[in-house]
């Protein structure tokens, strides 16, 4: 008697059973991506251009941009593609048949939810580059972003605390572990990710000045990370490291 019965594929996550329930999660879901992202190739290498799904296309892009740009960029990505691809998707829009209106349709779309200009700019940023790389490996000959107006950026209104608010901030945590944190970012600007970068060897007492060189971020796959290069030049400059103002 023949029985039809499923293979399953095992994948060894290396972790231990116990105290690892989120990274085997976070493990399992890098192992479907991966997974996925194989999919989508073989169906790119056996389509022809004009049969290629837009939603295909995006979602392949975004998969091989792992490891080419910072973890953080590319969790910042992952939300906001995850929504296009489902959007495109359920549109059946081939890739050679995206245009202008339908990306202009999509930007109404999700606008209707009440979002940001600054968030639509997002969109479009991402939207852009992945059709750029449709442009340079010839899958389409030109790209639908460039014909459309940039949504425009919404003016970004910084608020600082008052020499008084600052008075009251550290008399409150005064004791507490974050005190030291607060003072240098509260006196010099810094970033959270600037100030949990700091090491010993970023303070030149001689000169008495502090270089911003490192910076700590969180990520959803591995965690705290250490990065030794910073995104912007402008961050790596010295600040001057200055005696505490008598008025605060």
């Amino acid at each position: 008697m023949n029985f039809n019965k499923d293979k399953h594929k095992w994948v060894s996550t290396g972790l231990t059973d116990k105290g690892n329930k989120r990274k085997a999660e976070e493990k399992l879901n890098e192992i479907l991506r991966e997974y996925e992202r194989l999919e989508i190739e073989k169906n790119l290498n056996t389509n022809t251009k004009s049969k290629l799904l837009f939603s295909d296309y995006l979602l392949n892009w975004f998969l091989n941009l792992k490891g080419q740009i910072e973890e953080i960029t590319y969790e910042g990505y992952q939300h906001n593609v995850n929504e296009m691809v489902e959007y495109f998707k359920a549109k059946n829009i081939y890739l050679t048949g995206l245009n202008p209106y339908y990306i202009q349709e999509y930007y109404a779309h999700i606008k209707k939810r009440g979002i940001s200009n600054n968030t639509v700019l997002h969109h479009h940023v991402i939207l852009r580059k992945a059709l750029q790389n449709a442009v340079k490996t010839d899958l389409i000959t030109s790209n639908p972003c460039d014909k459309i107006d940039r949504p425009q950026k919404e003016q970004y209104k910084a608020e600082f605390y008052n020499k008084k608010e600052l008075k009251e901030l550290f008399g409150v945590i005064i004791g507490d572990p974050l005190e030291l944190i607060i003072h240098i970012a509260a006196y010099y600007g810094l970033r959270r990710s600037e100030v949990l970068g700091l090491k010993w060897s970023a303070i030149d007492y001689e000169n008495k000045m502090i270089k911003i060189n490192h910076k700590v971020v969180d990520t959803k796959q591995e965690g705290l990370i250490c990065k030794n290069k910073l995104k912007y030049k402008s961050s790596n400059t010295i600040k001057h490291h200055t005696k505490r103002h008598n008025t605060i």
